[in-house]
């Protein structure tokens, strides 16, 4: 007698179906492999690590620069700062910038009146040689009516050993610090690194 397709069906799976030993079996090794795709394995570790790595040495390119730049700024500010409160001897005392230039023959530079500064507008009683992070500067040295002496420092700009410095010919803001209660100003101007300072306003 030939058998229902319900009856072939049924003993097909009677056939097949798993004994109970099977079923728990089968069951156990499904909870392990699931355990282990849940633990982070070596290679993961691995990987994980070395991204880590990557972040950091990019993190380090992007801001070790502007931490050494910035460092250079506050040791500019505070040797100024200090060969201003020193109030050495004037080797050219003179109120013309003139006579600054041509008795300073030592400068591999000529001194220039800065507009940023405002030059016309100071009580220049002369000049002084001095150094900039071991490079002979000038120093100009000024008395004003309302906040005492100020000094202005030139040397030549060199972008290898002074980095980037805002430019006033284009319209930038300088640098500014306070050191040893003073103002310094630090900025570019006509090819020479220009620094001033004077007592911080209360």
């Amino acid at each position: 007698m030939k058998k229902s397709l319900k009856e072939q069906t049924q003993e097909y799976y009677q056939k097949h179906e798993l004994s109970q030993a099977q079923l728990s079996q089968l069951s156990n090794l499904l909870s392990e492999d699931t355990q282990e795709s849940t633990k982070p394995s070596y290679s993961s570790w691995k990987f994980g690590s070395l991204a880590a790595a990557i972040v950091l040495f990019a993190s380090s390119i992007f801001y070790y620069p502007q931490y050494q730049q910035e460092q250079l700024m506050q040791s500019i500010a505070q040797e100024v700062a200090k060969n201003h409160l020193k109030m050495k001897p004037l080797d050219v005392r003179t109120s013309e910038l003139s006579a600054i230039q041509s008795r300073l023959d030592k400068l591999d530079f000529s001194p220039l009146a800065s507009n940023h500064f405002a030059f016309s507008q100071q009580n220049l009683l002369g000049a002084r040689y001095c150094s900039i992070q071991s490079i002979t500067a000038a120093q100009l040295r000024f008395r004003s009516t309302d906040t005492g002496f100020k000094t202005l420092y030139q040397v030549p700009y060199d972008a290898k050993k002074f980095g980037d410095i805002p430019d006033t010919d284009k319209g930038e803001q300088p640098l500014q610090r306070y050191e040893k209660g003073l103002q310094v100003n630090i900025w570019k101007e006509k090819g020479l690194l220009m620094v001033s300072t004077q007592p911080a306003q209360q």
